[in-house]
């Protein structure tokens, strides 16, 4: 139980320091980084339904070139 005891007070006390050294060599507020995160959430939910609208046009122009090309080969049986 000595091991156990000694590991779990050293990840503690590593997390600790680990997390002293986040705050103190952090170069923004929280705050900041809150902003800058939000910002970069937005630009990539801009860049996502950007994609998503482009990708839709492509989808459509090639269902209707099927269904143009369905016609065709329907109105050429019947004749």
């Amino acid at each position: 139980m000595g091991k156990l005891f000694r590991f779990i007070v050293g990840g503690v006390i590593g997390a600790a320091v680990g997390a002293a050294g986040a705050v103190l060599f952090t170069p923004q507020s929280g705050q900041e980084l809150q902003q800058r995160f939000n910002a970069r959430r937005q630009e990539a939910l801009a860049a996502y339904r950007a994609e998503m609208e482009a990708r839709e046009r492509v989808l459509r122009v090639d269902l209707q070139a099927r269904l143009d090309k369905q016609s065709i080969q329907r109105h050429a049986l019947r004749d």
